[in-house]
């Protein structure tokens, strides 16, 4: 579950599930944006947005080695370049896709596409996440 903010400037996405996830995304008019020459590589990039009429566009870099493209556990290198498309369809759907170009361990660029869905109820919210890893020696 995931839960996005759009602010004039700024669309935030909060996620449940891991520590503390959120990313950030500045949204200006496209060009107006620019990442890093040398963006320090994080787990989640560096994000820049615009809207193409009803479309937002979150172009991000800057990755670290650290994540995976998909849940089999599949690489990338620090080269990859993800676009993602996000378009409201309805009142309770969004269109979703993502192409992701990596030179680094990938012969071309693929494109995933999912429609992602509203939750309504009205009382739905985002759970906590806690995650308390001890090695045995700790629980002695």
């Amino acid at each position: 579950p995931m839960k996005v903010i759009q602010e004039p400037n700024m669309v935030t996405f909060i996620f449940e599930g891991g520590a503390h996830v959120w990313r950030q995304v500045p949204v200006a008019p496209r060009g107006w944006l620019r990442h890093p020459s040398d963006p320090n590589p994080t787990y989640l990039g560096d994000s820049i947005g615009w809207w193409e009429g009803d479309t937002l566009v979150v172009d991000s870099v800057g990755f670290n080695t650290r994540t995976w493209l998909d849940f089999a556990g599949h690489p990338h290198g620090e080269r990859l370049h993800v676009t993602e498309r996000f378009t409201r369809t309805g009142t309770d759907t969004m269109a979703y896709t993502a192409t992701m170009t990596d030179p680094e361990t990938l012969t071309r660029p693929f494109t995933i596409s999912l429609t992602l869905h509203r939750n309504t109820d009205q009382y739905a919210q985002l759970m906590e996440y806690e995650c308390h890893a001890y090695a045995e020696e700790d629980v002695r």
